[in-house]
């Protein structure tokens, strides 16, 4: 019996056509347990795209044929469905993996952080010593001069032609006669001693938060291993990891020039 071959690209049309998504079916009994982001319409219409450039001339297997020469859609999307859904915990774990944000080379980083809290009460004394002060009284000596005392003054002189001299004039000042007295005052030193203190009373209530960040690279890992890591996680779609898997459930093997060969079927060239 001969078939018409369908393709990936027809598959994507006829559900174009009917208004279905070709690789989700929301009234699927299991869609519950299938990963949230697959029923995302962003999501899907990125895998069609992706489904169509990668494998869009790959035809489908025969089992997915209805009678009409048409895709059973049920058919195709409940074996889908059930991919997704034995396989969630992986395409879950991989969409976090692609979300994730590191320094590509380095090889761990930790962050540890930590709060104390301090609350009393302190009762504080501080004594400032002893504090002397001192002050002088008294009076200062005055020194007077009483009395009367006399002065004379007697001068001679001697002609240039004689050794003999003759006096020449006299003054004479009589003042009486001269005393010294003086009047000696008191002084006295008076000392003052203070001892203070000040008592304090302090209310301490304190939270402390610390975090510590480290990171780097440890181990004999070189940096060239890590960049050759890092092109590695670059070059992972889940897309087309997913396209992949798809392709491999819902399209046939070639078994050699003349056709392909499934469940005693030819597939035919023909138009």
């Amino acid at each position: 019996m001969k078939i018409k071959p369908l393709v990936v690209d027809d598959y994507l049309k006829q559900c174009d056509s009917d208004g279905k998504v070709p690789f989700y079916d929301k009234l699927n009994i299991i869609a519950d347990i299938v990963p949230a982001f697959i029923s995302v319409d962003s999501f899907q219409n990125t895998l069609k795209m992706v489904m169509s450039s990668s494998y869009g001339d790959y035809r489908l297997r025969l089992r997915y044929y209805d009678d009409a020469g048409k895709i059973d859609y049920a058919r195709l999307t409940s074996d889908i469905m059930s991919w997704y859904a034995a396989n969630a915990y992986t395409y879950e774990g991989l969409l976090i993996s692609t979300q994730e944000t590191y320094d590509p080379l380095e090889n761990y980083h930790i962050t540890h952080d930590g709060s104390s809290n301090e609350k009393g009460t302190d009762d504080r004394t501080l004594n400032y010593g002893k504090q002397r002060s001192q002050t002088e009284e008294g009076e200062r000596a005055d020194r007077e001069h009483l009395g009367d005392y006399n002065d004379t003054h007697t001068g001679s002189v001697s002609p240039f032609d004689t050794d003999s001299f003759q006096n020449r004039d006299r003054t004479q000042s009589d003042f009486g006669s001269k005393d010294n007295n003086y009047t000696k005052g008191s002084m006295s030193t008076v000392e003052s001693i203070d001892e203070h203190a000040d008592d304090d009373l302090l209310e301490r209530d304190m939270t402390r938060k610390d975090t510590y960040v480290r990171h780097g690279r440890i181990g004999t890992v070189s940096a060239q291993t890590l960049i050759s890591e890092q092109r590695d996680v670059l070059d992972f779609s889940i897309y087309l990891k997913i396209a992949k898997e798809i392709m491999q459930i819902i399209c046939l093997r070639y078994l050699g020039r003349g056709g392909i060969e499934c469940d005693g079927y030819i597939l035919s060239n023909d138009k």
